[in-house]
């Protein structure tokens, strides 16, 4: 089983690797990262600059928890946050391709801020991890 504050330590290393490739040189500020124990939902806060990773107590018992190069439920939930994070800190002009993503993908159940705008972010951002815009949202 892993260690919450070893996950906790790769969430946040993860985190700054992400960020810095996707914002290398544009002059914004990252985000803190706070990585709790709870089963509550993950969440950003545009107004406080923060992301928030719950990680539930049972998910450390994943077999993947500890695998960067796997998708395991917080990198899921980080690159989740992450794209709000780029929808609130970067221009965007939504495309046809977001906007017929958003009505395949946006669940009444994501709540506020999963919009055209957030499904462009996805578009803008899924080839960071080889995915196709459709791949990212249905794996997020």
């Amino acid at each position: 089983m892993a260690t919450f504050e070893a996950v906790s330590a790769l969430v946040k290393s993860t985190y700054r690797n992400i960020w810095n490739d996707w914002y290398s040189g544009c002059g914004s500020v990252p985000a803190l990262v706070q990585v709790d124990p709870s089963d509550e939902s993950s969440r950003y806060s545009h107004s406080r600059n923060l992301i928030v990773i719950a990680i539930a107590e049972g998910n450390l018992d994943d077999r993947d928890i500890l695998d960067q190069g796997a998708w395991p439920i917080w990198k899921l939930e980080l690159v989740h946050e992450m794209l709000h994070e780029w929808q609130a800190k970067t221009p965007c002009i939504v495309t046809p391709e977001a906007e017929a993503i958003c009505t395949k993908y946006r669940s009444a159940a994501c709540g506020d801020g999963h919009g055209p705008d957030f499904f462009q972010a996805v578009v803008e951002r899924a080839s960071y991890f080889g995915m196709t815009p459709e791949q990212l949202a249905a794996s997020i």
